[in-house]
């Protein structure tokens, strides 16, 4: 690199110290002489400026190394992601050009986020129409320049057009790390010396347009559209050609130089992203739905074996997880959308893959990553919610890592929390994380039965649907309000509904902190309870039950087409099997859960039951995708890390702020977590299961309100 420095200083002197034509005149009273194609490209005699055989030699002595240090990067790149046998693959190419053009190409989440994704989309854009426009040159250079027809018009428009959205993007970046408008985004020296690079390529390239221009034609006959040559040529046609000549001769090799050496170093500054995040991390995005948490193979034979499983060093990770890892563009969306990070937790998800690519470059392979480069509560303060896999620009599925770490952690025994190791021992005893006595259930169950709520599901029947409690609702009193609310609902509709006094768990609570041992055994004899009975659709209450039978059971081949109670109820008041008597008089705000909103994208039915219930309707500041989740998810209905507020409160606090009196929300995790802090803030936590039921009955029957 530092060869490349000299050799750049040595032609810039060589270029500006050649002897030029002395002229005592100025370059704009010798415009369309020979003196001006003197001066400029294009004209009919050999110039004096840095062209010709000369010019060529300085591009393949920039060029060449520039392109070699390039793809020795790239190389780098690939190599750590294949380290250990592993191979990029090339399945389904149609569906992986389709992520990279919606995602890479069209920048569709990047501009999820307003101010950082418009500034993006300026320099995205300036640097494409750069593109084409050396694209063209490349192809035919004669055609772009003076005297020019449409392919100059062309040429000279996405010049000046893309330089002019280039240094307002870059100047817009630059503005937006001085000022700090972006919490938790790095402004490192790296991230300054970019945007100044940028800027010194978009400003020597303006200025060259603009001479060339002003050597050509007269500032009134220089196009409205060729803006550096408007601006500049002012100034630039008082110049003698001796000066004029000089300036042009150091902008040229400045412009080159930084260019070449900007392609050179691509791969070794924030500028990676352009290949390693908007193509490789959108080509070989995940196939699979991003809450399909990939398996695990053969973890019973390695557990036998007296091996670890997940992630314990760098060496266990996938070509994905590296790749996702050297993604990173820092540009803290995950971050500002953690609600670890704004309950003051120690887990950043951008710290965390920043970590992880540090280690990865340092080639520590072989380390163990917990505790030496992340710290065990880092893995503990994930709620697994999503919110930084959707704001995600480039695809990076952060929680597939956490929950890889976690999975390392428990197959170790070691820094995983007592309170999250009694949930594995419970389901092991008892069928369920809270260690319950499942008789507890079953009594409760038979006495649904015995109501006329619900039927016990027998294989020699079929139903409408077969209903999966969950633990949750099975196990907590208050929580089996939603169960008994619901079913009074399918009764009133006349929906044929069954349940199985067997289920147990479904296994979610052990996969989400890692005892992916108990998960598998979970699947399985889940598996054998389901093919028993004949049945349409599986009915569930709890989103992450929800997810892990959408998603995650599929990929150990057991197949059920499952639903959420909010789809079911939302399905019923549409087609008119269920009419509410009256619109209770409340004021209610919801809150989306994340394995249902974020994960599943189920937003709209959840309302629909709510404003077919309610007189009123308002959304907190945080709805639908950007949902601030409660906490009970990866395992934290069961642990409370106990380091800086508590998520619960934080989203309470928000839905008070709206002067709601009711908070409906669709998940018993949610209602767990939300329920203990509304009292302080005078609000109540109900199902919207709860709250159709109530309007169904006659003893709020009264003349119905309006929304």
């Amino acid at each position: 690199m530092r060869r490349l420095r000299w050799l750049f200083l040595v032609a810039a002197v060589i270029a500006v110290f050649q002897p030029v034509e002395a002229a005592a005149t100025t370059i704009g009273e010798l415009r369309g002489n020979c003196m001006a194609c003197h001066v400029t490209p294009g004209g009919p005699f050999r110039y004096p400026v840095i062209s010709g055989a000369e010019l060529d030699l300085l591009r393949v002595l920039l060029i060449v190394p520039g392109s070699l240090l390039f793809l020795y990067g790239l190389n780098r790149y690939i190599a750590r992601w294949t380290r250990g046998g592993q191979q990029l693959p090339l399945n389904n190419i149609a569906t992986r050009l389709w992520n990279f053009i919606r995602v890479g190409l069209l920048q569709t989440r990047v501009l999820r986020e307003r101010r950082g994704g418009t500034i993006h989309l300026l320099i995205y854009l300036g640097a494409v129409l750069l593109a084409v426009a050396g694209i063209i040159y490349v192809i035919d250079a004669p055609a772009t320049r003076y005297p020019g027809g449409i392919v100059f018009t062309i040429f000279r428009m996405l010049v000046n057009f893309g330089g002019l959205l280039l240094l307002v993007g870059t100047v817009a970046a630059g503005i937006r790390r001085a000022l700090g408008l972006t919490p938790g985004l790095p402004n490192s020296l790296e991230d300054s010396l970019v945007l100044l690079w940028l800027a010194i390529i978009v400003i020597t390239g303006m200025v060259l347009d603009a001479m060339t221009a002003t050597a050509h034609l007269s500032v009134t006959g220089i196009p409205w559209w060729d803006f550096s040559g408007k601006l500049l040529s002012q100034v630039l046609e008082g110049l003698t050609p001796a000066r004029f000549l000089a300036l042009y001769r150091v902008t040229q090799v400045v412009h080159l130089a930084v260019s070449v050496l900007l392609l050179a170093t691509i791969p070794g500054t924030k500028l990676a992203h352009i290949l390693v995040s908007g193509f490789f991390n959108t080509f070989y995005a995940r196939l699979e739905h991003p809450a399909s948490f990939k398996p695990i193979p053969d973890v019973e034979k390695l557990v036998e074996e007296g091996k670890t499983f997940g992630v314990v060093t760098l060496a266990d990770t996938t070509w994905k997880q590296r790749m996702d890892y050297d993604a990173c563009t820092r540009c803290a969306r995950c971050h500002n959308a953690c609600p670890a990070v704004a309950t003051g937790k120690p887990l950043s998800p951008m710290n965390l893959v920043l970590k992880l690519r540090e280690a990865m470059r340092q080639e520590e392979w072989n380390e163990e990553l917990v505790p030496a480069h992340v710290e065990p509560d880092v893995l503990w303060s994930c709620a697994t919610c999503g919110a930084c896999v959707y704001n995600c620009p480039v695809l990076i599925h952060h929680v597939e890592t956490v929950l890889d770490l976690r999975r390392g952690l428990v197959s170790r025994g070691e820094h995983v929390p007592d309170e999250l190791l009694q949930v594995s021992y419970n389901l092991m005893r008892a069928g369920n994380p809270y260690g319950a006595n499942p008789v507890e259930k079953e009594e409760w169950l038979n006495s649904l039965i015995e109501r006329g709520l619900v039927e016990e599901a027998k294989e020699n029947e079929e139903y409408d649907y077969l209903l999966w409690v969950g633990c949750a609702a099975a196990y907590d009193p208050r929580l089996r309000d939603t169960i008994e609310a619901l079913l009074k609902v399918l009764k009133h509709a006349g929906v044929k509904v069954a349940v199985s006094l067997e289920q147990q768990c479904c296994g979610e609570p052990a996969r989400r902190i890692g005892d992916e041992l108990m998960f598998v055994e979970l699947v399985k004899q889940n598996a054998e309870l389901l093919s028993r009975f004949r049945f349409k659709q599986l009915l569930v209450t709890c989103p992450h039950g929800f997810n892990v039978f959408r998603h995650e059971y599929p990929r150990y081949g057991v197949r059920v087409e499952v639903v959420h109670h909010s789809m079911l109820l939302a399905r019923l008041l549409q087609e008119g099997e269920v009419k509410p008597r009256t619109r209770l008089h409340v004021k209610a705000t919801y809150h989306d859960p994340c394995y249902l909103g974020r994960w599943n994208g189920v937003y709209e039915e959840p309302r629909r039951v709510l404003s077919d219930t309610v007189e009123k309707v308002v959304e907190m500041p945080r709805s639908r995708w950007r949902s601030f989740c409660c906490g009970g998810g990866g395992g934290g209905v069961f642990y409370d890390i106990k380091i800086g507020k508590r998520m619960s409160r934080v989203r309470v606090e928000e839905a008070a702020s709206t002067k709601a009196q009711v908070l409906a929300v669709a998940c018993p995790f949610c209602n767990t977590m939300l329920a203990a802090e509304a009292p302080d803030y005078g609000m109540e936590v109900k199902d919207i299961a709860e709250l159709l039921a109530e309007s169904l009955s006659e003893e709020n029957s009264s003349p119905s309100g309006g929304t």
